[in-house]
């Protein structure tokens, strides 16, 4: 409300698919006309002393905003009679009283249809929208939803036009819209607890403070929501909610993983004493589910591509027997969304991951498992981040190779000193040749 009362009255809510910014919208719309109880708590008097608030929703489209500003008002016309019909059809709200709350859902596709289609006009006729609104003393608010950050749709664009861009951004106020994991995890807790999984404590509680231990979750967790969250133990409930978030459509995306049928469905998985809906039944789901996202180009790419070449790297190795190999590749996976959705104080020894892999993996011979990945090279301990990590790439041990170095290195000598022996001239800049000709010269004496 701030920057409203400060003149800025075009707004942009920028969130991923699925964390609920068109039900924010409904909501916002519910609060502001005082249509039952408030949602959101927005107070409609701190924003305006209107009488009423008058809402025009557009829904974006692949289409000049123009137009569907022109289908909204109900007229036709070029861009400067459209933006003259907006005056107007605010001046009406104006005489009855009633505040103007312009809504663009689904803004980004009238910004891709902007970048490729005659970009200069497009933007010109959004800078002209948003200067009408960004009048300070007027009562209207122009409001949009984006999945991405508004420059992020000018790829591909010239520097002019970029530039051309930019400006019309400046015009907006970016708000992030972002919906917290753990709001994320406790709405998976309700939806299985819904379920009615007969939860005998099994291995939750230990699993529950092995997560503290290591900080994978914060301190203050609350030990109820990881009792509801089960059979996903904390480690694969946080790392399937994470994923969740980057790679699908938050809420629309957990509930179909929590309802989902068929195979490695956690709907249909029966947990045991030491068997939860663990990390490598979470890989397995994420890998068959994002799979074409996880294939393109991304922040991420890089760590699953080690991931699946440690996986190559555990089979193509010899084992005692094929149950080992397939419980090395288990490890191997979880270990790679530990450190893919962990935060950076995340700490995992081989004693924290022989826990997990015994108690969420049912691995009863985990320690020698680790071992033996540790001596093959596939994975490897850390210790400036104080966890296990895959390991690729040089037989060097890289954190001892750089200590040592460290005391080869000797410390600098100051040569200041004894250099100053030999310069022991006095030398005093002619000034006044300076003021005259501009050039410095000295005098040695």
């Amino acid at each position: 409300m701030s920057d409203f009362h400060s003149g800025i009255h075009s707004f942009t809510i920028i969130g991923s698919y699925g964390t609920g910014k068109s039900s924010f919208l409904l909501a916002l719309e519910s609060d502001l006309k005082k249509n039952g109880q408030k949602k959101y708590l927005l107070d409609s008097d701190n924003l305006s002393n209107a009488k009423s608030f008058e809402i025009l929703n557009i829904v974006g489209d692949y289409a000049p905003m123009s137009t569907l500003l022109s289908k909204a008002l109900n007229v036709e016309g070029n861009t400067v009679s459209i933006l003259d019909s907006l005056k107007n059809y605010y001046a009406k709200c104006q005489k009855r009283g009633e505040f103007l709350l312009i809504v663009v859902d689904e803004f980004g596709k009238v910004l891709e249809h902007a970048a490729k289609n005659n970009p200069e006009k497009e933007l010109y006729f959004l800078q002209k929208l948003s200067e009408l609104v960004n009048v300070p003393s007027r009562q209207i608010m122009l409001l949009t939803t984006l999945h991405q950050n508004f420059g992020a749709y000018s790829n591909g664009l010239t520097t002019e036009q970029v530039n051309e861009w930019t400006k019309v951004k400046g015009r907006f106020k970016e708000i992030a819209f972002v919906e917290p994991i753990e709001q994320l995890l406790h709405l998976a807790s309700v939806q299985l607890n819904n379920v009615g999984y007969v939860n005998k404590e099994y291995n939750v509680g230990i699993l529950y403070e092995l997560a503290k231990e290591t900080k994978y979750v914060s301190a203050d967790f609350p030990f109820g929501t990881a009792q509801q969250l089960f059979p996903l133990d904390l480690f694969s409930a946080y790392s399937i909610t994470s994923a969740i978030q980057r790679y699908g459509q938050n809420e629309r995306s957990l509930f179909t993983f929590l309802s989902s049928k068929g195979n490695n469905s956690i709907s249909e998985f029966v947990p045991d004493s030491h068997q939860t809906y663990n990390l490598q039944k979470v890989y397995d789901y994420i890998l068959y589910n994002f799979y074409s996202y996880l294939k393109d180009a991304n922040s991420d790419s890089m760590s699953w591509s080690t991931i699946q070449i440690s996986i190559e790297r555990v089979e193509g190795q010899e084992w005692d027997s094929k149950k080992e190999m397939l419980d090395a590749v288990n490890i191997v996976k979880a270990i790679g969304l530990l450190n893919l959705f962990g935060t950076a104080g995340f700490k995992l020894t081989a004693q924290h991951l022989a826990k997990y892999a015994r108690e969420a993996m049912n691995i009863d011979n985990a320690e020698v498992v680790i071992g033996k990945l540790e001596a093959k090279k596939i994975i490897r301990y850390a210790v400036y981040k104080e966890r296990l990590m895959l390991f690729e790439g040089t037989d060097v041990n890289l954190e001892a190779a750089i200590r040592e170095a460290s005391l080869m290195v000797t410390r600098p000598v100051a040569f200041v000193d004894e250099l100053n022996v030999f310069f022991n001239h006095k030398i005093s800049p002619v000034k006044s040749h300076f003021y005259q000709k501009g050039t410095p010269r000295f005098f040695d004496y």
